[in-house]
Protein backbone atom coordinates (compact mmCIF):
# COMPACT_ATOMS: atom_id res chain seq x y z
CA UNK A 1 0.00 0.00 0.00
CA UNK A 2 0.72 3.07 -0.81
CA UNK A 3 2.20 5.66 2.27
CA UNK A 4 -0.40 7.95 3.32
CA UNK A 5 1.15 11.65 2.71
CA UNK A 6 2.09 13.75 5.62
CA UNK A 7 2.35 17.49 5.58
CA UNK A 8 5.10 19.13 7.87
CA UNK A 9 4.32 22.87 8.18
CA UNK A 10 6.51 25.49 9.35
CA UNK A 11 4.91 28.80 9.91
CA UNK A 12 7.70 31.20 10.71
CA UNK A 13 9.07 35.00 11.38
CA UNK A 14 12.52 35.88 11.84
CA UNK A 15 14.35 32.91 12.62
CA UNK A 16 17.03 33.19 10.73
CA UNK A 17 19.15 31.68 13.75
CA UNK A 18 16.80 28.51 13.44
CA UNK A 19 14.91 28.33 10.15
CA UNK A 20 17.34 26.23 8.14
CA UNK A 21 18.20 23.81 10.66
CA UNK A 22 14.63 23.20 11.44
CA UNK A 23 13.42 22.29 7.50
CA UNK A 24 16.13 20.08 7.58
CA UNK A 25 15.20 18.21 10.06
CA UNK A 26 11.78 18.19 8.42
CA UNK A 27 13.31 16.75 5.30
CA UNK A 28 15.37 14.30 6.77
CA UNK A 29 12.27 11.90 8.03
CA UNK A 30 12.63 8.50 7.74
CA UNK A 31 9.13 8.29 6.06
CA UNK A 32 9.56 8.77 2.84
CA UNK A 33 6.07 10.37 1.76
CA UNK A 34 6.12 14.51 3.15
CA UNK A 35 6.06 17.21 2.06
CA UNK A 36 7.30 20.41 3.63
CA UNK A 37 5.48 23.84 3.52
CA UNK A 38 7.11 27.04 4.93
CA UNK A 39 5.25 30.07 5.41
CA UNK A 40 7.37 32.98 5.83
CA UNK A 41 5.25 35.88 7.59
CA UNK A 42 6.90 39.09 5.84
CA UNK A 43 10.37 38.31 8.28
CA UNK A 44 12.27 41.28 8.65
CA UNK A 45 15.39 39.31 8.89
CA UNK A 46 16.84 37.13 5.99
CA UNK A 47 15.12 34.51 6.72
CA UNK A 48 13.43 34.31 3.54
CA UNK A 49 16.71 34.62 1.81
CA UNK A 50 18.02 31.60 3.61
CA UNK A 51 15.14 29.58 2.96
CA UNK A 52 15.26 30.22 -0.68
CA UNK A 53 19.23 30.01 -0.73
CA UNK A 54 18.72 26.39 0.91
CA UNK A 55 15.54 24.86 -0.21
CA UNK A 56 14.12 26.54 -3.77
CA UNK A 57 15.11 23.23 -5.50
CA UNK A 58 14.29 20.40 -3.13
CA UNK A 59 11.17 18.91 -4.43
CA UNK A 60 9.14 18.47 -1.78
CA UNK A 61 9.55 21.59 -0.18
CA UNK A 62 7.16 24.46 -1.04
CA UNK A 63 7.84 27.79 0.11
CA UNK A 64 5.23 31.00 0.59
CA UNK A 65 5.91 34.48 1.77
CA UNK A 66 3.16 36.94 2.70
CA UNK A 67 3.78 40.41 1.32
CA UNK A 68 2.50 41.85 4.79
CA UNK A 69 2.68 40.30 8.61
CA UNK A 70 -1.06 38.70 8.87
CA UNK A 71 0.15 38.07 12.70
CA UNK A 72 0.94 34.51 13.96
CA UNK A 73 -2.10 32.59 14.40
CA UNK A 74 -3.37 33.37 10.54
CA UNK A 75 0.00 32.69 9.47
CA UNK A 76 -0.45 28.83 11.26
CA UNK A 77 -4.05 28.49 9.07
CA UNK A 78 -2.67 29.78 6.17
CA UNK A 79 0.06 26.80 6.23
CA UNK A 80 -2.33 24.57 6.94
CA UNK A 81 -4.03 25.02 4.68
CA UNK A 82 -1.54 24.37 1.77
CA UNK A 83 -1.43 21.14 3.69
CA UNK A 84 -2.57 18.35 0.91
CA UNK A 85 -1.78 15.29 4.02
CA UNK A 86 -3.75 13.39 5.25
CA UNK A 87 -1.83 13.85 8.44
CA UNK A 88 -0.50 17.36 9.48
CA UNK A 89 2.51 17.96 11.91
CA UNK A 90 3.15 21.48 13.25
CA UNK A 91 6.31 21.77 13.33
CA UNK A 92 7.39 25.48 15.08
CA UNK A 93 10.38 27.45 13.13
CA UNK A 94 12.71 27.20 15.66
CA UNK A 95 12.13 23.47 17.03
CA UNK A 96 13.38 20.27 15.48
CA UNK A 97 12.33 16.57 15.47
CA UNK A 98 14.08 13.86 15.03
CA UNK A 99 14.63 11.65 12.17
CA UNK A 100 12.03 9.19 13.05
CA UNK A 101 9.36 11.44 14.40
CA UNK A 102 6.75 10.39 11.24
CA UNK A 103 7.47 6.62 11.50
CA UNK A 104 6.98 6.49 15.06
CA UNK A 105 4.04 7.98 15.27
CA UNK A 106 2.83 5.08 12.50
CA UNK A 107 3.84 2.72 14.46
CA UNK A 108 2.04 3.95 17.59
CA UNK A 109 -0.87 3.92 16.06
CA UNK A 110 -1.05 0.69 13.73
CA UNK A 111 -4.22 -1.16 13.53
CA UNK A 112 -6.42 1.49 15.26
CA UNK A 113 -5.73 4.59 12.83
CA UNK A 114 -9.35 5.33 12.11
CA UNK A 115 -9.76 6.09 16.19
CA UNK A 116 -6.58 8.22 16.60
CA UNK A 117 -7.28 11.72 16.52
CA UNK A 118 -3.50 12.84 16.90
CA UNK A 119 -0.29 11.29 18.78
CA UNK A 120 2.36 13.08 20.70
CA UNK A 121 6.00 12.00 21.34
CA UNK A 122 8.71 12.95 24.27
CA UNK A 123 9.94 15.97 24.16
CA UNK A 124 13.80 16.75 25.24
CA UNK A 125 14.10 21.03 25.70
CA UNK A 126 17.35 22.33 24.18
CA UNK A 127 18.72 25.68 24.17
CA UNK A 128 20.01 27.98 21.50
CA UNK A 129 22.82 25.88 20.67
CA UNK A 130 21.06 22.84 20.66
CA UNK A 131 22.34 21.42 23.85
CA UNK A 132 19.97 19.45 26.09
CA UNK A 133 19.51 21.70 29.08
CA UNK A 134 16.17 19.79 31.47
CA UNK A 135 14.99 16.54 32.04
CA UNK A 136 12.65 14.99 28.85
CA UNK A 137 9.02 15.99 29.10
CA UNK A 138 5.63 14.69 29.28
CA UNK A 139 7.51 10.92 29.57
CA UNK A 140 5.11 9.80 32.21
CA UNK A 141 2.36 7.58 30.11
CA UNK A 142 2.45 3.97 28.89
CA UNK A 143 3.58 3.87 25.09
CA UNK A 144 0.97 3.08 22.92
CA UNK A 145 -3.04 4.49 22.41
CA UNK A 146 -4.60 5.95 25.03
CA UNK A 147 -8.59 7.48 26.02
CA UNK A 148 -8.60 11.24 24.77
CA UNK A 149 -10.89 11.77 27.79
CA UNK A 150 -8.04 10.84 30.12
CA UNK A 151 -6.13 13.85 28.17
CA UNK A 152 -9.37 16.21 28.17
CA UNK A 153 -9.82 16.15 31.68
CA UNK A 154 -5.84 16.67 32.77
CA UNK A 155 -5.18 19.21 30.18
CA UNK A 156 -8.28 21.31 31.49
CA UNK A 157 -7.47 20.66 35.36
CA UNK A 158 -3.76 21.70 34.78
CA UNK A 159 -1.70 18.26 34.90
CA UNK A 160 1.63 19.35 33.05
CA UNK A 161 2.62 15.82 32.16
CA UNK A 162 0.03 16.47 28.97
CA UNK A 163 1.28 19.10 25.93
CA UNK A 164 -0.14 22.53 25.19
CA UNK A 165 1.56 23.16 22.05
CA UNK A 166 1.05 21.02 19.09
CA UNK A 167 4.57 21.56 18.52
CA UNK A 168 5.35 17.71 19.76
CA UNK A 169 2.35 16.48 18.28
CA UNK A 170 0.82 14.82 14.73
CA UNK A 171 -2.71 15.41 13.83
CA UNK A 172 -5.08 14.39 11.53
CA UNK A 173 -5.97 16.74 8.91
CA UNK A 174 -9.62 17.44 9.50
CA UNK A 175 -8.64 18.39 13.13
CA UNK A 176 -6.57 21.76 11.80
CA UNK A 177 -8.42 22.62 8.82
CA UNK A 178 -11.84 22.95 10.72
CA UNK A 179 -11.06 23.55 14.42
CA UNK A 180 -8.20 25.69 14.29
CA UNK A 181 -9.61 29.31 16.21
CA UNK A 182 -8.29 32.25 14.62
CA UNK A 183 -9.84 33.73 18.44
CA UNK A 184 -12.80 32.85 20.50
CA UNK A 185 -14.98 34.94 22.67
CA UNK A 186 -13.70 36.37 25.76
CA UNK A 187 -14.93 38.31 28.29
CA UNK A 188 -11.71 40.84 27.96
CA UNK A 189 -12.09 40.95 23.67
CA UNK A 190 -9.10 40.47 23.32
CA UNK A 191 -8.01 39.12 19.70
CA UNK A 192 -5.86 36.07 20.08
CA UNK A 193 -5.20 35.15 16.69
CA UNK A 194 -2.36 38.03 17.59
CA UNK A 195 -1.55 36.41 21.36
CA UNK A 196 -1.39 32.84 20.24
CA UNK A 197 -2.34 31.43 23.25
CA UNK A 198 -4.64 28.72 23.34
CA UNK A 199 -5.54 28.65 20.38
CA UNK A 200 -3.13 25.77 20.24
CA UNK A 201 -4.23 23.86 23.61
CA UNK A 202 -8.13 23.96 22.29
CA UNK A 203 -6.89 22.21 19.02
CA UNK A 204 -6.12 18.70 21.47
CA UNK A 205 -9.42 19.50 23.22
CA UNK A 206 -11.54 19.69 19.99
CA UNK A 207 -9.33 16.24 18.84
CA UNK A 208 -10.54 14.95 22.11
CA UNK A 209 -14.03 15.40 21.69
CA UNK A 210 -14.69 14.68 17.91
CA UNK A 211 -11.98 11.26 18.13
CA UNK A 212 -11.97 8.45 21.14
CA UNK A 213 -8.47 7.91 21.15
CA UNK A 214 -4.84 9.39 20.75
CA UNK A 215 -1.74 7.79 20.77
CA UNK A 216 2.39 8.66 22.37
CA UNK A 217 5.42 7.20 21.77
CA UNK A 218 8.41 7.50 24.67
CA UNK A 219 11.04 8.52 22.58
CA UNK A 220 12.92 12.02 22.41
CA UNK A 221 11.47 12.72 18.99
CA UNK A 222 10.79 16.47 19.68
CA UNK A 223 13.21 18.72 20.36
CA UNK A 224 11.97 22.61 22.03
CA UNK A 225 14.35 25.40 21.68
CA UNK A 226 14.40 27.84 24.85
CA UNK A 227 15.54 31.08 24.09
CA UNK A 228 14.43 34.59 24.59
CA UNK A 229 12.09 35.08 21.40
CA UNK A 230 10.20 31.73 22.34
CA UNK A 231 6.43 32.66 23.86
CA UNK A 232 6.50 30.43 26.54
CA UNK A 233 9.87 32.07 27.76
CA UNK A 234 9.41 35.76 26.52
CA UNK A 235 5.31 35.94 28.32
CA UNK A 236 6.14 34.44 31.26
CA UNK A 237 3.61 31.36 33.64
CA UNK A 238 0.95 34.01 34.87
CA UNK A 239 0.42 35.02 31.47
CA UNK A 240 0.60 31.68 30.29
CA UNK A 241 -2.02 30.76 32.88
CA UNK A 242 -4.21 32.97 31.96
CA UNK A 243 -5.03 32.75 28.72
CA UNK A 244 -4.80 29.29 28.55
CA UNK A 245 -7.40 29.40 31.46
CA UNK A 246 -9.52 31.13 29.34
CA UNK A 247 -9.07 29.00 26.34
CA UNK A 248 -10.06 25.79 28.64
CA UNK A 249 -13.47 28.02 29.68
CA UNK A 250 -14.12 28.87 26.53
CA UNK A 251 -14.02 25.02 25.86
CA UNK A 252 -16.21 24.15 28.40
CA UNK A 253 -18.87 26.45 27.38
CA UNK A 254 -19.02 24.57 23.96
CA UNK A 255 -18.25 21.49 24.32
CA UNK A 256 -21.19 18.46 25.49
CA UNK A 257 -18.47 15.82 26.42
CA UNK A 258 -16.62 17.25 28.87
CA UNK A 259 -19.21 19.98 30.20
CA UNK A 260 -19.47 17.85 33.80
CA UNK A 261 -16.12 19.04 34.80
CA UNK A 262 -16.61 22.50 34.36
CA UNK A 263 -17.57 23.42 37.53
CA UNK A 264 -14.49 21.16 39.17
CA UNK A 265 -12.53 23.79 36.87
CA UNK A 266 -14.36 26.54 38.53
CA UNK A 267 -13.21 25.30 41.56
CA UNK A 268 -9.43 25.28 40.55
CA UNK A 269 -9.85 29.17 39.10
CA UNK A 270 -11.20 30.20 42.52
CA UNK A 271 -8.29 28.65 44.43
CA UNK A 272 -6.21 30.11 41.67
CA UNK A 273 -7.38 33.92 42.72
CA UNK A 274 -7.50 33.43 46.17
CA UNK A 275 -3.59 32.56 45.44
CA UNK A 276 -3.18 35.24 43.47
CA UNK A 277 -2.31 33.49 40.28
CA UNK A 278 -4.00 36.17 38.19
CA UNK A 279 -3.45 39.26 39.56
CA UNK A 280 -1.59 40.48 37.09
CA UNK A 281 -4.32 40.59 34.61
CA UNK A 282 -6.90 41.75 37.83
CA UNK A 283 -9.18 38.42 38.22
CA UNK A 284 -10.85 38.57 41.44
CA UNK A 285 -14.14 36.47 40.60
CA UNK A 286 -14.58 33.33 38.41
CA UNK A 287 -17.09 35.46 36.23
CA UNK A 288 -14.08 37.27 34.86
CA UNK A 289 -13.18 34.03 32.97
CA UNK A 290 -16.73 33.88 31.47
CA UNK A 291 -18.90 35.75 28.90
CA UNK A 292 -22.49 37.35 30.32
CA UNK A 293 -24.99 34.86 31.43
CA UNK A 294 -22.47 31.88 31.69
CA UNK A 295 -22.92 29.29 34.80
CA UNK A 296 -19.83 30.28 37.14
CA UNK A 297 -21.37 29.32 40.51
CA UNK A 298 -21.96 25.77 39.93
CA UNK A 299 -19.14 24.59 42.59
CA UNK A 300 -19.32 23.35 45.61
CA UNK A 301 -18.41 20.49 48.37
CA UNK A 302 -19.23 17.68 45.91
CA UNK A 303 -16.73 19.47 43.04
CA UNK A 304 -13.96 20.00 46.35
CA UNK A 305 -14.23 16.56 47.09
CA UNK A 306 -13.73 15.37 43.20
CA UNK A 307 -11.15 18.24 42.56
CA UNK A 308 -9.28 16.41 45.81
CA UNK A 309 -9.46 13.36 44.56
CA UNK A 310 -8.55 13.95 40.97
CA UNK A 311 -5.43 15.92 42.91
CA UNK A 312 -4.56 12.43 44.96
CA UNK A 313 -5.11 10.17 41.59
CA UNK A 314 -2.69 12.38 39.36
CA UNK A 315 0.10 12.26 42.42
CA UNK A 316 -0.10 8.31 42.96
CA UNK A 317 0.31 8.05 38.90
CA UNK A 318 3.16 10.13 38.98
Amino acid sequence: MKKKLVSIVIPTYNRSKYIVDTVNSAIGQTYDNIEVIVVDNNSEDNSWELLNEAFSDVSNVFLYRNPDNIGPVRNWQKAINFANGEYIKILWSDDLIAPDFIELFFKSISGVEKQCGFGFSAVQPIDAAGNYIDDVWYNVLEKGVHDTSSFAINSILGNGNYPVSPGCAIFKADILKNDLLLTFPNPMNIDLSKVAIGNDLLLFLFACEKYPSFSFFPEKCSYFRSHSDSISIKDGAEKLRYYYTLSKVYFLTVTTKFSSIRSVLNFKIKIDILRGKYKKFNVKHIADFYMENQDYHSYGFRDAFRFIKYLISRSLCN
